[in-house]
């Protein structure tokens, strides 16, 4: 049974895109693929390039394609709604577990509204959009031909991960 652990959250508006990912690389995502949204491809205005590109110079091993899940149909499908029910399947299965200090996901996840399969705009849902980009790419990207390799290096990124983090805090 495959199981997805959310072992942290990490955001903070405040921070260059190069903290950020040096925080990603330090929970594998140097080594581990790296899910990404759609809007991460388009040109940011600026002679550094898109949001993707600079997450690549950065040392992030990201997917060669966005964030998507595919319809029925084969169609790629950016739906939040989609990737929620994917989520919900998961978590109710027990394939799905988050961290106890996991605050601010958790947060985001008892505040996080919908109507009708409509979701508002303006949400504060940065961890709960990155958790929903990964959980849309598992399927298809999740399992690699290298799988014990990127065990082994997501298993001994997080065993560093967690002896720096402090549970009590």
């Amino acid at each position: 049974m495959d199981c997805i652990n959310v072992i942290g959250v990490y955001k903070d508006k405040s921070q260059p895109l190069g903290v950020h990912a040096s925080r990603v690389r330090a929970m594998g995502g140097d080594k581990c693929p790296v899910a990404w949204p759609k809007d991460g491809g388009v040109g940011v205005g600026s002679e550094k390039g898109s949001f993707a590109v600079q997450l690549k110079r950065e040392g992030l091993n990201l997917l060669h394609e966005h964030a998507h899940i595919l319809t029925i149909d084969g169609k790629k499908s950016a739906s939040k709604m989609g990737a929620i029910d994917l989520c919900v399947e998961r978590i109710q299965s027990g394939r799905m577990k988050m961290f106890a200090s996991c605050h601010e996901l958790k947060e985001e996840m008892n505040h996080y509204h919908h109507q009708d399969g409509k979701i508002p705009e303006k949400q504060e849902d940065h961890a709960i959009d990155a958790m929903l980009k990964g959980v849309m790419m598992l399927d298809r990207f999740g399992r690699e031909e290298n799988e014990d390799e990127l065990r082994e290096a997501a298993t001994s990124s997080l065993t560093q991960y967690l002896d720096d983090y402090n549970f009590y805090s």
